[in-house]
């Protein structure tokens, strides 16, 4: 057995959630259960697996897509280290 094959097989009965990015048609057509295109943008959610998404796409399906704006991240904070000597003892 390929090891592709052998990573698909345990990832299928894996009862979490897997998030993967992948180029391999196969790959995601067998193991995708939602589909996330990022364009312009916008989040497009495509129920089912990668043919699914295809037909979808194609405009076979209708307007039975869900579109989500992306969320801008917020600026973090610059944290200063900590010295390195140690701890002051309270009293």
């Amino acid at each position: 057995m390929r090891a592709k094959d052998v990573l698909l097989t345990a990832l299928q009965q894996y009862s979490g959630t897997v998030v993967f990015v992948s180029h391999d048609r196969y790959f995601i057509d067998k193991l995708a259960t939602r589909i996330f295109e990022a364009e312009d943008g916008k989040v497009h959610i495509f129920p089912g697996n990668y043919e699914d998404y295809l037909w979808r796409k194609q405009g076979q399906a209708g307007p039975r897509r869900a579109s989500r704006p992306v969320r801008k991240r917020k600026k973090r904070r610059k944290v200063r280290p900590r010295s390195k000597g140690p701890r002051p003892r309270g009293g």
